[in-house]
């Protein structure tokens, strides 16, 4: 069997799938791609157990069916440096996989898909439907929020909450947390769920979706969670676990607020935080009227810093300490041009939100001040 498919095609449909090919794995197989020929259609699986992705492009079309799997790795690299051409794709008696255009020709042996891992069972309890580009900002947002290393598994993904037509999407550590919302999702099924999502997916989701205004469908089921775009299929083992109250933690409302520009606090902030800790991270924002003053300083390097930015403040003076790094991030995720500064005590949560949406939750990040140091009082 032979049959010809255009190189920007094929390596489409390997890019989509070689993220999830596991570099290392106990399991040999899991190295591999399954791909099937089927009528005018070349579809290829790949799978690490947790995650698992289907995907396919049109070919010229074939008499007869065939499956196989294939190092994901050698096939991918080998297509990928091809010339801009159709390539002839045959598979030969002998169990080879020839690749070949008019200047090159390889040939990878290929297995039967026997002992290749199946899709999961999936009974679908709800499934909504939103613009690919709404839910990816939304994803990006909130899982740098997640959690590392922790005996809480529930804190290592990303809460997502459906209830009527509004989706929450929600991430914490115990130290920043991040929610986004969106209202007019369209739900068929039970409009009023809940899942934990491992990061894991909505990163490899992010690199499927080519244009923001795609339309992404998400099936929920009990154990797992699938994502639709067009004709890729990428299926999520879901985390386990009780997610805790995290509205506990989002201050009812803020007592001091300081109002400064984005690009400028970025700006500071990521020229001080050369001089901070390398351990805490530590600086201080010293709130007065007019002027936020960012110091810091690192005892091991016998090192200070110090800068000031502008910023709309009319409470009384309030000295807090933060992560550099936490914040730099945070800001690094907002667009709006000003960013509001909500506090209540040095040691109490503080809110970052875009400026003018103080009372709407739509996005909103919260971090946890750190209590500042000695050498720094």
């Amino acid at each position: 069997m032979k049959f010809p498919v255009r190189k920007e095609n094929l390596v489409s449909v390997l890019q989509k799938v070689i993220n999830i090919v596991p570099v290392r794995s106990t399991l040999q197989i899991l190295s591999n791609i399954h791909v099937r020929v089927d009528g005018s259609t070349l579809s290829v699986r790949a799978t690490d157990l947790d995650l698992s992705i289907h995907t396919s492009v049109e070919i010229k079309p074939v008499p007869k069916s065939r499956d196989f799997i294939v190092n994901a790795r050698k096939f991918f690299d080998i297509v990928k440096e091809l010339p801009e051409t159709d390539i002839e794709l045959e598979l030969d008696a002998s169990g080879l996989l020839r690749i070949a255009t008019a200047q090159d020709e390889f040939k990878l042996p290929i297995q039967s898909p026997d002992e290749f891992p199946e899709n999961p069972d999936f009974n679908e309890v709800s499934r909504f439907t939103l613009k690919g580009g709404v839910l990816d900002e939304m994803s990006t947002r909130v899982r740098f929020a997640t959690a590392r290393d922790t005996t809480r598994v529930a804190l290592k993904g990303v809460l997502c909450e459906l209830e009527g037509s509004v989706l929450r999407m929600v991430a914490t550590d115990g130290h920043k947390l991040s929610l986004c919302k969106e209202e007019g999702v369209a739900v068929s099924g039970s409009d009023k769920i809940s899942l934990i999502l491992p990061p894991k997916a909505l990163d490899h989701l992010s690199k499927i979706l080519i244009h923001g205004d795609e339309e992404v469908a998400v099936r929920v089921g009990k154990l797992y969670a699938q994502f639709i775009v067009k004709n890729t299929v990428l299926t999520t083992k879901l985390i386990e676990g009780e997610y805790p109250n995290y509205e506990e933690a989002i201050p009812k409302k803020s007592e001091k607020k300081g109002v400064v520009r984005r690009d400028e606090l970025f700006a500071a902030l990521k020229r001080i935080s050369v001089m901070s800790n390398s351990r805490t991270r530590q600086v201080r924002f010293a709130f007065n009227a007019n002027t936020l003053t960012i110091t810091t300083s690192d005892r091991d390097f016998h090192g200070e810093g110090r800068s000031a930015v502008t910023v709309k403040y009319e409470a009384e003076p309030l000295t807090i300490g933060f992560n550099a790094d936490f914040f730099i991030e945070i800001l690094r995720l907002l667009d709006s041009e000003e960013v509001v500064i909500g506090m209540n005590t040095p040691l109490s949560a503080t809110l970052i939100l875009p400026s003018g949406t103080e009372q709407d939750d739509k996005a909103l990040f919260l971090i946890m001040p750190l209590r500042l140091l000695d050498e720094e009082a």
